[in-house]
């Protein structure tokens, strides 16, 4: 099934009110994610979803996530993580390359459509009223 049954509540009702006190088994902690979480999950990557299109949960995504989650990858700049902004660029040239667009084609790689048009509504309003970022809307 793609989406789950579940109501709003029930899966906060499934877990206890008050935080523990002690910690406990990772055993049980996957338990309770089998009982409680998995089924009100909604499985983004099911060929029958179609409302979204998040990637992130792709298998090269999965993999990816693997060498990177460990490193803590915190790739926001060049000077947060020289290693991934590069990696990037280069693989965006290849893209770039593969689909035989001229040199001064360029970009960025987003994991979702909303940072997407986040970043294209900040460059419209950076296009239409430059100083806004400076001084604010008035």
């Amino acid at each position: 099934r793609v989406a789950p049954d579940t109501k709003p509540g029930a899966i906060r009702a499934a877990l206890p009110a008050q935080p523990p006190e002690q910690g406990e088994p990772f055993e049980k902690i996957l338990a309770d994610v089998d009982r409680v979480v998995l089924p009100g999950m909604v499985h983004w990557s099911h060929p029958m979803f179609l409302a979204y299109f998040g990637w992130t949960a792709t298998a090269p995504g999965i993999l990816s996530e693997m060498i990177s989650a460990p490193l803590n990858v915190n790739a926001m700049t060049w000077r947060t993580c020289p290693a991934a902004t590069e990696l990037e660029t280069l693989v965006v040239d290849w893209l770039r390359q593969w689909m035989h667009l001229p040199p001064n084609f360029d970009g960025v790689v987003y994991d979702t459509a909303s940072v997407g048009i986040m970043h294209a509504l900040a460059v419209a309003r950076e296009e239409a009223a430059p100083s806004t970022r400076k001084l604010g809307l008035t």
